[in-house]
């Protein structure tokens, strides 16, 4: 999976067996714009993550939205 793995197991002595992300386009509302610095409506990447633990139980839940033009989103596994 991904460093988050490791350290649920270290910190936790949680196992995770399953990360399932979703991820949307959406417009920056009014609250966001300001936050990120950007114009209002512009595109952004919203990121839902729930991390599951080997007896299939949520561990984790996380949401972020970014920004993508000088940015990468990159997932390793395994």
């Amino acid at each position: 999976m991904d460093s988050s793995c490791s350290l649920y197991r270290r910190l936790y002595r949680e196992a995770i067996g399953k990360v399932s992300e979703a991820l949307t386009c959406v417009n920056a509302d009014a609250d966001l714009a300001t936050k990120l610095n950007v114009p209002h409506g512009q595109a952004l990447l919203h990121v839902s993550r729930i991390a599951f633990n080997v007896s299939g139980h949520p561990v984790e839940w996380s949401q972020r939205t970014m920004h993508m033009a000088n940015a990468e989103y990159v997932v390793t596994m395994g």
